[in-house]
């Protein structure tokens, strides 16, 4: 015990420098805190267990909108091979190429740029270009 904390096992919250900001594990949570928490739950208050049938349910349906949105939100491709582009965002920007190929299952092209003299395979997304 020191004159300016009584609870040395429990430190003053003026402990840390100025201007840091406090941990998460700074301050022990004491079991009034804790019987505090759980008295403000609502009485009708139910925690999920893991093999709850509502629980699973709604896992499913979510998984289920994400393979649903998978299948539909394929971007639509207005390109064709041997098509000259212009790039239009990332490092070869303003450049042109010529498109060598098209992979409609992760939405990106491979084309050819024209780098200090020599053709360079560089792949892109369908976002990054335009037509030229």
């Amino acid at each position: 015990m020191t004159k300016d904390n009584p609870n040395p096992a429990r430190p003053k919250q003026d402990d840390r420098p100025a201007g840091q900001p406090r941990q998460h594990n700074e301050q022990p949570v004491e079991g009034k805190e804790v019987a505090d928490f759980f008295q403000r739950l609502p009485s009708n208050f139910r925690w999920p267990k893991a093999n709850d049938a509502a629980v699973a349910a709604a896992v499913e349906a979510i998984k289920a909108q994400i393979y649903a949105s998978e299948e539909t939100e394929k971007p639509k491709v207005n390109f064709d091979v041997g098509e000259t582009i212009k790039i239009n965002n990332g490092p070869f920007l303003n450049f042109s190429g010529v498109i060598e190929e098209i992979d409609p299952e992760r939405g990106k092209l491979k084309v050819t740029v024209n780098i200090f003299g020599r053709n360079t395979p560089v792949e892109l997304e369908y976002w990054q270009v335009e037509k030229a």
